[in-house]
């Protein structure tokens, strides 16, 4: 059955990945995968918290001009040895002009946390990370919510959202100042 992590939503059950319409896939077996995309075995356990984002929204002209959104999570290790886990960062654009995957694996990082301790990761979005190619083969970024998903694996709780807009109010005055 074809199963993959970056399936788009559409009116009909897909795949039944991330559980939607569970009714509606086979019936002797499960709709979502045994392992996830992204799915890594381990000697410990983790726990992720904290989820925060250096902005909330940003301009598509900032973006263009180099400028990123950080995101944080706090990564424990509640388990009862060291270990490696390899941190997932995945976005879903909203409302897109084209169909976009419900989530689409943007970055990773692998770290080492030693027992009982926590570790903060940091990942940075800008204008390449958050734009797609559309159908006149155009790199953009249009505005709008942006979803943001980081976790273990694909199936991440923890997310947050971000707001692509047109321009800040702040570039407003400056344009009105440039042409009086």
């Amino acid at each position: 059955i074809p199963l993959y992590y970056n399936t788009t939503s559409s009116g009909q059950p897909v795949n039944g990945y991330y559980g939607e319409n569970p009714q509606l896939n086979y019936t002797d077996s499960l709709a979502t995968p045994l392992y996830p995309f992204g799915f890594g075995l381990s000697y410990t356990d983790f726990k992720y918290d904290n989820l925060t984002s250096s902005r909330e929204k940003l301009s598509l002209e900032e973006l263009k001009s180099g400028e990123k959104i950080t995101v944080s999570i706090d990564v424990s290790n509640i388990g009862n040895f060291d270990g490696k886990e390899i941190v997932q960062l995945y976005i879903r654009d909203k409302v897109a002009s084209l169909l976009r995957p419900l989530r689409e694996l943007k970055g990773y990082k692998k770290i080492f946390i030693s027992q009982n301790n926590t570790k903060t990761v940091e990942f940075d979005l800008g204008y390449k990370d958050l734009g797609f190619y559309n159908e006149k083969g155009d790199f953009i970024v249009e505005k709008g919510d942006c979803e943001i998903f980081v976790g273990a694996n694909c199936f991440a709780d923890d997310k947050l959202t971000v707001s692509i807009i047109w321009f800040t109010l702040k570039m407003q005055a400056m344009k009105l100042v440039l042409k009086l």
